[in-house]
């Protein structure tokens, strides 16, 4: 049974914004393209890992994608997290192609792609951290007694594996042959299903979603992000906003809604609550007026007196970001 559906990572969604609100002629926006590029191919890479678990019992685990948990002052990350009553299996994914050497003796994975090697983390590694980080949490919470074991999952079966560390390697489509190896090693239940939806329920009131700074993580300074609505239709900014709905000034697209998806860009980008002066102003709108009217139909949380008030805009972020 999946308990936490994977979902399009806080980082992707806003260079995926970035990239909306941009100039082309931008100088940091070839490197936010090469980023999206980047962020996208683990993405897909990790969804590549949920048709194969689709194959193994909903009665048996209870699965959990992109799980971001606190560990002292940071926070860890675990792609994904199978619960069953026998064993807890983190997946650590690699979506990285080419030819993979896992170098054991020195903590090492080194690729070679188009005859250029590289070196890079040892997942291996990463993924013995993620138990321990894991373990160390729970055992706040609860006397565990279960193994925890990992597989590091490489998406593409194209992808060329060599080494002496291969153990605990695999391909994706082989996910749910090396489930049925672990269900053989480990035979004996050492947690209840009861026990399990306890833990499971911490680990999500204990997920975090992180959030970036643009400013700091690519020193872009957030006066040049485009202000607007973007056209649904064709894509263009600066949509005009007249008796109710959205017009397009290149297209002519109507829409009602438009002015949603811009202002999941506005929470991604620049502020995680909005007033009506910046609202007027991000949107466009003719009017104070217009923009307190509309404000109040989303229906939103806020803080401060009529005069200073702030809108949360992180149920509207939950309910319309894309998936």
């Amino acid at each position: 049974m999946i308990v936490k559906e994977r979902k399009k990572p806080i980082r992707l969604l806003l260079v995926e914004a970035l990239l909306r609100r941009l100039p082309k002629e931008h100088p940091k926006y070839s490197l936010i393209e090469r980023e999206f590029l980047k962020r996208n191919a683990g993405y897909n890479g990790e969804k590549a890992n949920d048709f194969p678990l689709k194959l193994i019992s909903d009665k048996d685990y209870f699965i959990l994608h992109d799980l971001c948990l606190p560990y002292k002052d940071v926070f860890f990350q675990i792609d994904t997290l199978l619960l069953s009553t026998h064993f807890f299996l983190i997946l650590e994914t690699k979506n990285i192609t080419g030819s993979l050497f896992f170098d054991k003796n020195n903590d090492q994975l080194i690729r070679t792609y188009k005859g250029v090697e590289q070196g890079l983390s040892d997942p291996h590694t990463q993924a013995r951290r993620q138990i321990f980080q894991l373990k160390t949490l729970l055992s706040k919470y609860f006397a565990l007694n279960i193994p925890l074991d990992y597989l590091v999952v490489i998406s593409y079966s194209s992808t060329i594996l060599k080494g002496q560390n291969l153990k605990k390697v695999c391909y994706a489509n082989n996910i749910p042959e090396r489930i049925e190896k672990l269900e053989k090693q480990f035979m004996s239940e050492s947690i209840s299903k009861k026990e399990i939806r306890k833990i499971y329920k911490l680990l999500l009131n204990k997920h975090t979603t992180q959030f970036f700074d643009i400013e700091k993580l690519f020193e872009i300074d957030k006066r040049e992000i485009l202000l607007g609505v973007q056209c649904p239709k064709c894509l263009q900014l600066k949509m005009k906003y007249h008796r109710g709905s959205w017009q397009c000034r290149f297209c002519n697209n109507l829409s009602k809604h438009a002015h949603l998806a811009a202002l999941i860009d506005y929470y991604l980008l620049l502020d995680r609550t909005i007033g009506n002066y910046h609202f007027k102003n991000y949107l466009g709108l003719p009017t104070s007026n217009i923009s307190q009217k509309m404000l109040r139909t989303l229906d939103l949380t806020y803080t401060g007196s009529t005069c200073k008030r702030f809108y949360h805009l992180q149920p509207l972020f939950d309910k319309y970001k894309k998936e």
